[in-house]
């Protein structure tokens, strides 16, 4: 941690020159101050600069962001056909009072159990099983 004491300097140096008519003293007082001044508007300018600058970019990257969506909705909008399905609303999702709640509550043993039969129940697709069954067909036929 640094400790900035010129402003001790300064006033020591006031002080120590109230009462005597260096004019040298005072001149070279002004011309630290005036440098002093300078360096602060320096520091200030860049600052200002600097927070501009910080602006802009985020503007930019805004406005960028805004082009991409834009980009992304038409691509959206033409790839969809033009027409842009609404998901449907909550009163659409409930149903009228009129529609029957007393309904049975379907059996999902009997619709995995089907499900997991599917996969038996499919033609092979094997190139072995199809040879072995036309052969047995051809057997059947007394061909063979």
């Amino acid at each position: 941690m640094e400790f900035n004491l010129d402003f001790l300097r300064t006033a020591g140096e006031a002080l120590a020159t109230f009462g005597k008519k260096d004019k040298d003293k005072e001149e070279d007082n002004r011309f630290d101050t005036e440098v002093d001044d300078q360096t602060t508007e320096k520091d200030t300018t860049e600052i200002i600069k600097t927070k501009t600058e910080e602006k802009e970019k985020k503007q930019d990257t805004e406005e960028d962001l805004e082009k991409k969506l834009k980009n992304i909705e038409k691509v959206i909008e033409t790839f969809s056909g033009g027409d842009v399905q609404q998901l449907p609303t909550s009163k659409d999702l409930v149903g009228t009072s009129s529609d029957n709640i007393n309904i049975k509550a379907p059996d999902l043993s009997s619709l995995q159990a089907k499900a997991n039969m599917q996969e038996y129940l499919k033609p092979s697709n094997r190139q072995d099983d199809r040879i072995a069954l036309l052969y047995e067909d051809l057997k059947k036929y007394n061909l063979i």
